[in-house]
């Protein structure tokens, strides 16, 4: 398979899931997956919510966003989107970026993060700070 094609089959799954998520609120339909690891443990892993803020960020609800899961919107979406433009750069440009999205100290600050962030969102802190707001 080309990367052209690699390229438009990926855009196609996130208009896809674009569209899902804004036609339908994950806290309303029992068909969207809910998280195995809150399943078994009965704690939020660093993605849960996720869904439901996607929906609230396609709605232009941000505040509702950053309170469902902050984590997934001020560090993983804008990493993300790093990694996507280094990956379709062309050969010779943006080195720069390849090279910091892979490095392996950007790769043990970002589990670092994660891992706190995992930590918190599971205390009474979080969980008093989120109820302070709705």
């Amino acid at each position: 398979m080309s990367k052209k094609i690699a390229y438009i089959i990926a855009a196609l799954v996130v208009i896809a899931l674009a569209v899902v998520y804004t036609l339908f609120d994950p806290a309303e339909h029992s068909w969207f997956p809910g998280c195995l690891i809150e399943w078994v443990t009965g704690f939020e892993c660093p993605a849960c919510g996720m869904q439901r803020m996607a929906h609230a960020l396609l709605h232009g609800d941000i505040t509702t966003a950053l309170l469902l899961n902050p984590f997934m919107l001020v560090v993983v979406f804008p990493m993300t989107t790093l990694i996507a433009i280094a990956w379709v750069a062309p050969q010779g440009r943006l080195e720069w970026l390849k090279r910091l999205v892979s490095h392996p100290i950007t790769l043990i600050l970002l589990f670092a993060v994660m891992m706190a962030w995992w930590v918190v969102r599971n205390t009474d802190f979080w969980h008093n700070f989120i109820a302070a707001y709705n």
